[in-house]
């Protein structure tokens, strides 16, 4: 009876040994990358509490741009060597740029338990929260002929009374420093959504290092005015692909 107690107690010492010696003690993980998308380019990080062997509970800050479908860029072709920025290239008929500041939480669930013999781990995440909606004017260098055949570049924004030149190829001698409009910016509400895969590279290690391919979708309450002559829209949906490096404890 003894030598059976004896053996059950060696089993069960056995089997915590190995259950130990296979899932990853990492509860914590802190990622931070960058990717692009099917209108633009991403960076964020992300927060991932492994409460379960397959599942995480998800914070997400992102810093997204995005770009209109039909932006066309176009070479400068008057050949006007005095600009203020010396950019040549331009976008025709850009109003506004958009960029996108997404807070939100979400979880992700692991196809199978992580452990520390595998050298990849698939899950699927979905995430969602708040979108902050930033328009930063466009500015172009304008031409303005003088009376003496000399002319004089400006750097302006889109108006009414200037609207002839800056929808006129021949009046824009390219875009203005980027630096530009970003003390003029207008915040727009909204919300977002993603779902992903998501490709962990070595789940067990203390680096982590990820790969996510997935689709987002961006809404806000008001339309975006982007582009002059195209329709403004409330909705992005982009598909994006998206690197992590991080920590995990």
């Amino acid at each position: 009876m003894k030598f059976i107690l004896y053996l059950f107690c060696l089993l069960g010492a056995f089997s915590t040994f190995a259950q130990n010696d296979n899932s990853p003690n990492h509860q914590h993980e802190v990622v931070l990358g960058g990717g692009i998308h099917s209108r633009g380019y991403m960076l964020g990080g992300t927060y991932s509490h492994f409460y379960q062997p397959k599942r995480a509970l998800l914070g997400q800050a992102q810093f997204a741009y995005i770009k209109h479908p039909k932006e066309r860029v176009m070479d400068n072709d008057n050949n006007i060597s005095i600009s203020n920025s010396g950019q040549s290239r331009y976008t025709f008929g850009k109003q506004n740029s958009l960029y996108s500041l997404r807070l939100g939480a979400g979880q992700r669930f692991f196809l199978s338990p992580r452990t520390r013999k595998q050298n990849l781990a698939l899950a699927w995440s979905y995430s969602a929260g708040l979108n902050l909606g930033l328009l930063k004017p466009y500015y172009l260098d304008l031409i303005y002929r003088t009376s003496n055949d000399g002319v004089i570049i400006r750097s302006e924004t889109y108006s009414e009374d200037n609207r002839y030149k800056f929808l006129d190829p021949l009046d824009i001698n390219g875009a203005s420093s980027s630096s530009m409009g970003w003390d003029e910016l207008q915040g727009r509400t909204g919300l977002y959504f993603q779902g992903s895969l998501y490709f962990d590279f070595g789940p067990s290690d203390e680096v982590a290092k990820a790969l996510e391919i997935g689709l987002s979708a961006d809404y806000f309450f008001q339309e975006m005015p982007i582009m002059l002559e195209q329709p403004d829209e409330r909705l992005f949906v982009n598909i994006f692909i998206h690197f992590y490096l991080g920590k995990r404890w």
